[in-house]
């Protein structure tokens, strides 16, 4: 039989074995973990850093940090000293919400993505693909997520690709309504990672299905879509619904 349960319960927050004070702090809440710097450096490259370099926290008996959602930092607190994602914590936390349960994923994944954990990228990625695969019609659902996940992450992540893979391979009748579309030309990275995605698939010809561009008397180019980052990966045109290719990042 497993010990990890009662090591957890164990450690996590016993100010007796513990040599590092967590003030986790946002807006007018505070909260105090007692913790252990060798655990933490364990699986937190953020903490690795602070505790090793020359900065002040080496030193240090508490460390401040500041801005997390409290229960989100908490979440991540038992994640990194029990190496369990716990699904039935979180819908808890939503109350039966389902944007606001695929809302705290991607803020799970957003925390690790700040405190540099990329062990936690994975079970909260898959933890938000099981969320939308178990919620094929709820189209609001999927528009919240979509626009969470692209207003916040750079292009190319881990969480962005599953999001991509579901939407183009389960929910491809989404991916051909007006309102994704919209949501393309609105969030330029989405746009990119959908190219990335056909591209990879070698699903040249599907890129025609996708509007972003501005079709007018003539084709052009989106100004909103980032060009540099079209560049960096290779791809030079845009596509539009009248099947024309349009080159939208200029020769230098």
């Amino acid at each position: 039989m497993s010990t990890r349960p009662s090591y957890h319960r164990l450690l996590i927050n016993n100010f007796t074995l513990s040599n590092i004070k967590l003030k986790q702090i946002h807006k007018d809440t505070a909260c105090e973990y007692f913790a252990h710097k060798t655990i933490l450096c364990k699986k937190f490259n953020f903490f690795l850093k602070a505790f090793t370099g020359n900065f002040k926290e080496a030193d240090e008996s508490s460390i401040e940090l500041h801005n997390d959602k409290p229960e989100l930092f908490e979440f991540m607190l038992h994640y990194i000293y029990s190496d369990n994602y716990d699904k039935t914590a979180i819908d808890k936390l939503a109350a039966g919400d389902k944007s606001l349960r695929g809302l705290l994923a991607i803020g799970i994944y957003a925390l690790a993505d700040r405190c540099d954990i990329p062990k936690l990228y994975d079970p909260a990625s898959k933890d938000l693909k099981m969320l939308l695969l178990d919620s094929a019609s709820n189209q609001a659902l999927i528009s919240c997520v979509i626009r969470a996940v692209y207003q916040d992450f750079r292009l190319d992540t881990p969480i962005g690709r599953i999001l991509i893979f579901v939407l183009l391979d389960e929910f491809i009748n989404f991916a051909h309504t007006a309102g994704f579309r919209k949501m393309m030309l609105d969030l330029p990275i989405l746009a990119a990672d959908v190219a990335f995605y056909l591209h990879s698939k070698k699903q040249y010809s599907h890129l025609s299905e996708f509007t972003v561009v501005t079709c007018g008397s003539s084709c052009q180019a989106n100004p909103a879509v980032d060009f540099v980052t079209l560049r960096s990966k290779g791809l030079i045109h845009q596509y539009c619904t009248c099947s024309k290719a349009v080159r939208a990042v200029p020769e230098f």
